[in-house]
């Protein structure tokens, strides 16, 4: 029942970050009055939508993807995002309510709550980056700077409340951090996280001069870094590079692009780290495990 509430919720919430995302104007704030002020209107007519026009999905399904008074057809992309978020933030609620140990909902305390909404927060920042960097091929540097000060936040959480929760729970590769990560506290893991991140795609930016990476990626990647810890940083940058390469392999095989055509690296970066925090600890398994044969 939470699940499909935070579903319905979470569509909601993608319908705003469409509307931020294409009224977004890097002259001004990300969330300005001047870009996100004002009813929705039809992008061709310019007319007001009405409320039961706004309805996440189902006005998508049943206006047949179209104005009511132009038919002008609308973007997949409204309904690909308002799908994407809700499912992103039933899925979140599961998979971290588990992963934390947490018991059902009735029974959690504030801090249980908190952690919670600034993971869904952050989710979310991501979800924007993705969006405007889609639309703009840039990163603003207000939505790093949230998901950095978001990742230290829950840092914060789970450095006080260590004893409440499982083993490794500082790590979505849960044992496999203990190979790798220094025998620090949760924040300066995250500090460190987010110098190797900076350091690592600072080193890519420079080595390409700005052609093949941009700086705003640096920063994405310190704010990542800030978010997630070390290991983690460096399993959603691999995974960013993989997700990034098979993608432009299907687009030259389909003939629908070049190796050397533009392409923001944010979706990828934030698909990595999906990745890694719904399956990090699931994939190291399967990796490991050809090795043992």
């Amino acid at each position: 029942m939470i699940a499909a509430i935070l579903f319905v919720f979470g569509t909601a919430l993608g319908s705003f970050l469409n509307v931020v995302a294409l009224r977004y104007n890097p002259e001004r704030g990300v969330f300005s009055p001047k870009s996100i002020g004002g009813r929705s209107h039809c992008p061709s007519c310019k007319r007001e939508l009405r409320w039961f026009e706004l309805v996440p999905i189902i006005s998508f399904l049943i206006q047949g993807a179209r104005c009511r008074r132009c038919s002008f057809r609308m973007s997949f992309r409204y309904l690909a995002v308002e799908l994407a978020c809700g499912s992103l933030l039933a899925a979140a609620y599961l998979f971290l309510t588990h992963f934390y140990g947490f018991r059902l909902a009735a029974g959690l305390f504030g801090w249980e709550y908190l952690l919670l909404a600034l993971w869904a927060l952050a989710l979310f920042a991501l979800v924007l980056i993705v969006l405007i960097d889609l639309d703009h091929f840039i990163i603003p540097d207000g939505l790093n700077i949230a998901v950095g000060a978001i990742g230290l936040g829950i840092a914060a959480i789970l450095a006080a409340h260590a004893s409440d929760l499982p083993f490794a729970s500082w790590s979505f590769t849960k044992q496999y951090a203990l190979l790798a990560a220094p025998d620090v506290s949760v924040l300066i893991n995250r500090v460190i996280a987010g110098l190797v991140g900076a350091a690592w795609f600072w080193a890519l930016y420079a080595a390409s001069r700005g052609r093949g990476m941009g700086f705003g990626d640096v920063k994405l990647a310190a704010a990542i870094g800030l978010l997630i810890g070390w290991p983690d940083i460096a399993l959603a940058g691999a995974l960013a590079f993989i997700v990034g390469g098979l993608w432009g392999a299907g687009v030259v095989l389909l003939g629908k692009g070049k190796f050397r055509d533009r392409v923001p690296f944010a979706p990828f970066f934030v698909a990595g780290t999906l990745i890694t925090i719904f399956f990090g600890n699931t994939l190291l398994d399967w990796y490991f495990s050809i090795f043992r044969g």
